[in-house]
């Protein structure tokens, strides 16, 4: 009965929880750039240097479109990010050099969007040596999220601003979801990433040629996962990228000086905000 007692408890406990987060109120640890008001409502943190920084993260994600770009600009610039310290009796930010997943972080949270998003991640229990061993911070598909609650505060972003961020990091993702458009890669091959096979859909792969200045060749692999499938379709590199760069330029030769200008916009734009965040810093140490 006692055993019993406590399960009907718990299993209460969590329904009052539940039902208070569909409400948007129940209260949990919120991401930097946000605080709880005194009626229960997430809010824009009246800190002007936190919310000038998180501001900056998505501005220039959409001006570089890649948020290891994001996270490179910022240890250049020597920006340092807030960080909710955790496991202390009072929430407090701390300011720190600027981490890959802190950056990862805030453009995947919908939060920022203005929303309001509970039980997005799950536990999971395996058994170990005959003992359960449970896991916790497994990522849940969106459809599976306990609550939503979209416009239900002011964000940083729109709503679509954060579904098109998110798009933009799954196509950035080479590693997931092979058939979502992906973005260029690097090497000395110009469509690495970009090429795909003609005859299956599947991503064309580069290889180079051992020796220095060999050509690169462009190879679909097909489904090389079974044995004896066979290669699919193998082509130069060379006469590809001489043609498609040509067209590249003859596309963008009637815009060269606008793109000349916008550069320099761009170059002075990103002057401006290190200035801006050196002047918050010195402000807040003052």
């Amino acid at each position: 009965m006692s055993e019993y007692e406590l399960s009907l408890m718990r299993q209460r406990g969590i329904a009052a929880r539940d039902s208070k987060a569909k409400r948007g109120e129940f209260r949990f640890m919120l991401p930097p750039g946000f605080c709880w008001s005194e009626a229960d409502k997430v809010e824009i943190d009246p800190d002007e240097h936190v919310a000038d920084t998180i501001r900056l993260v998505f501005a220039k994600f959409r001006e570089l479109g890649s948020a290891r770009q994001v996270f490179l600009w910022l240890r250049s610039a020597d920006i340092k990010m807030p960080v909710v310290r955790r496991n202390v009796e009072v929430c407090k930010l701390v300011r720190k050099p600027p981490a890959y997943h802190s950056v990862m972080q805030i453009l995947h949270n919908p939060l920022y969007g203005g929303a309001y998003a509970f039980g997005r991640t799950a536990q999971r229990t395996r058994i170990v040596e005959g003992r359960a061993r449970k896991a916790s911070g497994f990522r849940k598909s969106r459809d599976e999220w306990h609550v939503l609650l979209r416009d239900n505060h002011p964000g940083y972003i729109s709503w679509q601003e954060y579904e098109e961020n998110q798009k933009l990091l799954l196509e950035n993702a080479h590693m997931k979801k092979n058939c979502a458009r992906k973005s260029a890669r690097g090497g000395r091959a110009l469509l690495t990433g970009l090429m795909r096979c003609g005859r299956c859909g599947r991503m064309m792969r580069v290889f180079y040629g051992m020796a220095k200045g060999n050509a690169h060749r462009y190879q679909c692999r097909g489904d090389d996962a079974h044995v004896g499938a066979g290669l699919c379709i193998g082509i130069g590199g060379l006469r590809i990228d001489r043609a498609v760069a040509l067209q590249i330029l003859e596309a963008v030769s009637d815009r060269a000086v606008e793109a000349a200008i916008f550069a320099s916009e761009q170059a002075e734009r990103s002057r401006k905000d290190i200035v801006a965040a050196v002047e918050r810093e010195l402000e807040a140490a003052r």
